[in-house]
């Protein structure tokens, strides 16, 4: 009896799904790259390590999207329809959003990359998203206080930290004391940043983050 051989690439079930093996390009330092590989091959993904193969989808190791921009707009311009994976050492919510914005598929902290860089490759492969929850904008309003949530809505409508401190009836350090603590909660530094990620249409988290929904909360706020 002849055997048949194939250079097709060998399926595997994915949930149940058979799928082409799929091969994925590591672009990261020697070490961090070595790393990764093991947690691919661990995951049963095939690195592509030829540099002549196209990729089924490329993961980028960085410290930080925002140090290593450039490094992260030179993986997509080369990345053609292969998705791009993010793996990064830390990463605000201001940063997922441009990030998703900019067309990275997913984004992967470095320290839990063995349970989440399998999972959000498979994600990616089957033409979804995937990133960190607590990056998301629903997270984000929720660890926002409802006085940081009045606060932060007044900068939007260009009240002076002097003018929200008179309407709240409280002082001035108080008032710059709460918008610290949501500015670190968006991922920004200054009044300027916090009420652009709020507005921008296309990369902001919208005036949703700022609702009080809860009754008691809605009588706090006031009219």
């Amino acid at each position: 009896m002849r055997t048949h051989t194939s250079s097709a690439r060998p399926e595997r079930s994915v949930r149940g799904r058979l799928w082409n093996e799929p091969r994925v390009e590591v672009v990261a330092s020697v070490s961090h790259r070595r790393r990764l590989i093991g947690i691919l091959k661990e995951a049963g993904l095939r690195p592509a390590t030829d540099g002549k193969t196209t990729p089924d989808a490329t993961v980028l190791a960085v410290d930080s999207p925002a140090t290593d921009a450039d490094t992260v707009t030179t993986a997509l311009s080369k990345g053609g329809s292969a998705p791009v994976v993010l793996v990064v050492g830390s990463a605000t919510p201001a940063d997922a959003r441009r990030l998703l914005v900019e067309g990275i598929a997913a984004l992967v902290f470095r320290a839990e990359a063995v349970e989440t860089l399998p999972a959000a490759l498979y994600a990616v492969l089957a033409g979804h998203i995937s990133y960190p929850r607590n990056l998301m904008p629903s997270h984000v309003r929720d660890a926002l206080s409802k006085r940081e949530k009045q606060i932060l809505a007044m900068v939007v409508l260009g009240f002076s930290n002097a003018e929200i401190a008179a309407k709240l009836y409280v002082s001035e350090s108080t008032v710059k004391s709460h918008l610290s603590s949501a500015f670190a909660t968006l991922g920004v530094r200054s009044r300027k940043q916090a009420t652009s990620l709020i507005l921008d249409p296309d990369a902001g988290f919208g005036t949703g983050i700022l609702a009080i929904t809860d009754d008691s909360e809605r009588a706090f706020a006031g009219p």
